[in-house]
C-alpha cells in the first residue's frame, strides 16, 4: 500500500513547447501568439513560454510582475499585453513602468492613465462585438459584458486614446473560451477580423489586431490536444487583408498551450459506503483542482487508466478531503479504487491549482514538479499565507 498521503502536480515543459508549436501550426504563418498567464502563472511555465517565442498576456498586477520577471530570466523582449476589467491605478502605473501594451476596457481606465500624468503609452482598445455566432464554449462578448467597450462606442474611445496623447496600437477582441469546433473558431475570427480592419488606418506604429483565441482543450480527463485541419487555411483567408495592410495579427491562448503539460497525482485516503453509495476520498479535491468545480462549472474529472481500475463494479463518487458537499470531482467514476491507491488526473496544466480553492480549510498545497528534457529540474510548493494585523 502506498502510504504517501500527499498530492503532486507535474508540469512537463517539453509538452508545453509542443503545444505552442502545434497551435502555431493551426494559425497564419506570420501571426503572433500570446500565452495567457491566467491559465497557469507558475514562473517556470511562464518563462518557458517566453523562451519559446510567445508573448505574455496578463490580467493583474501580480501576473504582470510574474511576466516581467520571466522575461528577464528568459532574456527575451517578449511583448507583454495588460488586459482585464477594472484596472487599478497601481496596475496601470506598473504597466507604464514596464513598457507593456495596455488593453483599455473602459473610459475610466483612460481617466486613470491621465491622472497618472501618463501619455505616449501603447494602447489597445478592447471591443465587445455586437455580433456573435458562437455555439460552444463560454461566451464572453456579443452580449452584455463587463469586458471591453461596446462596438458602437469604440470609435469614441479610440478618438479619446489619440486625443489623450497615447499611441493607438490596435484593437483587442476575445469572443469566447474553450471552443472545440473549427467552424465556431472561424466564425468568431471572421467577426473580429472585420472589426479590426475598420481601425487599421487609425493606428500608430505597427497595428496589432489581437483577435483573441478561445482554443479548446480537454480538462481533467484523458484526451489529446484538438486538431483543426482546415483552421490555418481558413483564418489566413480571413486575415489576408489585415496582413496586406501590415497589421500584426495576434492570437492568445492559455488553455491550449498549458493544458496537456500538467498532471495531478492524488492518493486515496479513504473508501466508505453511505446509503448504498461508495465514496472514494482523495487527497485532492476542489482545493487543488479548479475552484470553478465548486460552482459546477467544470467537466467531471476522469482519472487516467491505472493498475487499480478493476471495472465491473458499482460507480463510485470521487470526492476530496474538504468539509463541504460540493467537494466532488466525479459522481460516476467507473474505477474500483482502494485506500492507498494513487490516481493520476491528466490535462490539468491549465486552470488547475491556481484556479482552485487552495486556501479553503487550510490543507497543504500540493508539491509541483517541473520536468524538462526528460528529467526533474525543480520542485516548488506554495504555502498558505496569513495577513498581518494592521493597526488602525
Amino acid at each position: 500500500m502506498n502510504t504517501d498521503d500527499t498530492s503532486t502536480y507535474v508540469y512537463d515543459l517539453d509538452e508545453l513547447a509542443a503545444s505552442i508549436d502545434e497551435l502555431r501550426a493551426h494559425l497564419p504563418t506570420q501571426s503572433a501568439l500570446l500565452y495567457s498567464i491566467k491559465a497557469n502563472p507558475h514562473p517556470y511555465i511562464v518563462e518557458h513560454a517566453a523562451r519559446h517565442g510567445a508573448g505574455l498576456e496578463v490580467s493583474s498586477e501580480g501576473e504582470l510582475a510574474i511576466a516581467s520577471a520571466a522575461r528577464v530570466r528568459a532574456n527575451t523582449d517578449a511583448e507583454i499585453v495588460c488586459t482585464g476589467p477594472g484596472k487599478t491605478t497601481d496596475y496601470l502605473e506598473s504597466a507604464v513602468e514596464k513598457g507593456a501594451v495596455i488593453s483599455i476596457e473602459s473610459p475610466t481606465e483612460l481617466t486613470r492613465l491621465r491622472e497618472l500624468g501618463s501619455t505616449g503609452q501603447n494602447v489597445l482598445v478592447r471591443i465587445n462585438a455586437t455580433a456573435t455566432s458562437q455555439r460552444s464554449g463560454l461566451q464572453m462578448t456579443g452580449t452584455a459584458s463587463p469586458f471591453g467597450v461596446d462596438e458602437q462606442d469604440a470609435d469614441t474611445v479610440v478618438r479619446r486614446v489619440i486625443d489623450d496623447g497615447h499611441n493607438f496600437r490596435g484593437v483587442h477582441l476575445y469572443m469566447g473560451s474553450n471552443i472545440l469546433s473549427e467552424d465556431d473558431l472561424v466564425d468568431q475570427f471572421e467577426i473580429s477580423t472585420r472589426i479590426a480592419d475598420h481601425y487599421v488606418d487609425y493606428g500608430s506604429g505597427t497595428f496589432i489586431a489581437d483577435l483573441g483565441g478561445g482554443f479548446g482543450h480537454p480538462f481533467a480527463a484523458p484526451g489529446p490536444r484538438p486538431r483543426w485541419q482546415g483552421l490555418r487555411r481558413r483564418v489566413e483567408s480571413l486575415t489576408e487583408r489585415l496582413s496586406a495592410r501590415r497589421a500584426l495579427v495576434t492570437f492568445e491562448s492559455g488553455r491550449y498551450i498549458a493544458g496537456s503539460c500538467g498532471t495531478l497525482s492524488a492518493t486515496v485516503l479513504d473508501v466508505k459506503q453511505s446509503k448504498g453509495q461508495r465514496f472514494v476520498v482523495l487527497s485532492s479535491g476542489v482545493n487543488h483542482l479548479g475552484g470553478l468545480s465548486g460552482l459546477r462549472r467544470l467537466p467531471r474529472t476522469r482519472v487516467a487508466p491505472t493498475p487499480y481500475e478493476h471495472g465491473g463494479g458499482t460507480p463510485e463518487s470521487l470526492v476530496g478531503p474538504l468539509c463541504t458537499p460540493v467537494d466532488v470531482l466525479n459522481k460516476q467514476s467507473p474505477t474500483n479504487l482502494e485506500v492507498g491507491d494513487t490516481v493520476t488526473i491528466p490535462n490539468v496544466g491549465a486552470y488547475g491549482l491556481s484556479a482552485s480553492l487552495a486556501n479553503f480549510l487550510s490543507h497543504p498545497y500540493p508539491t509541483e514538479h517541473i520536468r524538462f528534457g526528460g528529467r526533474l529540474i525543480a520542485t516548488t510548493r506554495s504555502q498558505i499565507t496569513y495577513q498581518e494585523v494592521v493597526p488602525t
